[in-house]
């Protein structure tokens, strides 16, 4: 939220328009600020965050990023990551 809210006011400031083109409402980031996350039975982080996770893949986090960026290698690991755990939820 804390990243979000930044973004919105750097925007606002600039007359931009939302961030990459999204706008980022103040009646959005009040949805999002009382939303309660999916109890997950799983999570997924990147190895430089210390927090508890049940697996870890290298990579930069993208979205903290100045400018815009890509990192293929780990869109491909989590893509994987993601269809196998699909793959175990059943259905």
């Amino acid at each position: 939220m804390r990243d979000l809210s930044r973004i919105r006011a750097a925007s606002t400031m600039h007359d931009a328009d939302g961030y990459a083109g999204n706008s980022l409402s103040a009646a959005l980031l009040a949805d999002l600020q009382d939303a309660v996350p999916y109890a997950a039975s799983r999570t997924v982080r990147l190895e430089s965050d210390p927090r508890p996770t049940d697996a870890r893949y290298p990579g930069a986090p993208l979205w903290r990023r100045s400018e815009p960026g890509s990192d293929a290698t780990l869109f491909d690991t989590l893509a994987a990551d993601i269809a196998g755990w699909i793959a175990t939820c059943g259905g």
